[in-house]
C-alpha cells in the first residue's frame, strides 16, 4: 500500500457525519478492461473537507488498500450472473491493540489530510485470480455498506503520535465515526488470458 498527495483530483461527493469532517471518496482502477496477467492498480483517493489537518488512522479500513482487498470492505458482483463475489480471504491476521506511539509498527497507518488537497491510497488490484472469477464477465467494485472512519482525530500525524516509549493506545473518536457513504461503485471486465 501506498499513499500520495494527489493533486489531479476530479471532485466526488461529500460524505458527511452529524460531527465529524466531511470527507469525498472516490474509487478508480488503471484500467476497466484487463485479463488476469495485467497488472492493474486501485486507488481510493480521499478530500477532507474539515478547516483543518485531520489524522487517520487506516489500518481497518478502505484506505489500507491492500488489506482491505483481502477482507470485507469492499464488495464485488458479477454482473452477468448478479452473483457477489467472496472477496474475503482474510480476517487481518491477530494482533494486539491498536496503539498511536510514534515508535510502533502502527504509525505508519496514520496519515495526516489537509483540507482540500486530495491525497490518493493506491495498491496491485489483484483480484482477476480469484475463486468465482470468470474471464468475459463484467464486474461492479465498490464499499461495503456500512464502512466507517473510526478513528481519527484533529491535527497532523506528528501533533497527534505519543513520544517513543510513553503508553499510548488509541481511542475512538469521541465526535462519533465518519461515514464512508456514497461512493463511487466501478465496473470493469476480465478478458480471457492470451495463450
Amino acid at each position: 500500500m501506498s499513499g500520495v498527495l494527489d493533486t489531479n483530483m476530479a471532485a466526488s461527493s461529500p460524505i458527511s457525519t452529524m460531527s465529524s469532517p466531511a470527507l469525498s471518496v472516490s474509487l478508480a482502477l488503471s484500467s476497466s478492461n484487463f485479463s488476469s496477467s495485467e497488472e492493474v492498480e486501485l486507488s481510493v483517493t480521499v478530500i477532507s473537507h474539515a478547516s483543518a489537518p485531520i489524522t487517520i488512522f487506516t489500518w481497518p479500513t478502505i484506505f489500507n488498500t491492500r488489506l482491505a482487498l483481502r477482507r470485507k470492505n469492499f464488495e464485488c458482483i458479477d454482473l452477468d450472473t448478479n452473483t457477489p463475489l467472496n472477496l474475503e480471504i482474510t480476517k487481518g491476521g491477530k494482533r494486539g491493540g491498536f496503539t498511536s506511539r510514534s515508535d510502533s509498527g502502527d504509525a505508519k497507518y496514520f496519515y495526516t489530510l489537509m483540507p482540500e488537497e486530495p491525497f490518493k491510497f493506491t495498491t496491485p488490484f489483484n483480484i482477476a485470480n480469484r475463486d468465482g472469477v470468470i474471464p468475459g464477465h463484467r464486474y461492479r467494485f465498490g464499499v461495503r455498506r456500512g464502512e466507517k472512519l473510526e478513528y481519527w482525530t484533529a491535527g497532523t500525524k506528528e501533533e497527534v503520535l505519543t513520544p517513543p516509549g510513553e503508553p499510548a493506545g488509541l481511542a475512538k473518536n469521541e465526535d462519533g465515526p465518519i461515514e464512508l457513504n456514497d461512493i463511487n461503485d466501478i465496473e470493469f471486465v476480465i478478458k480471457a488470458s492470451d495463450t
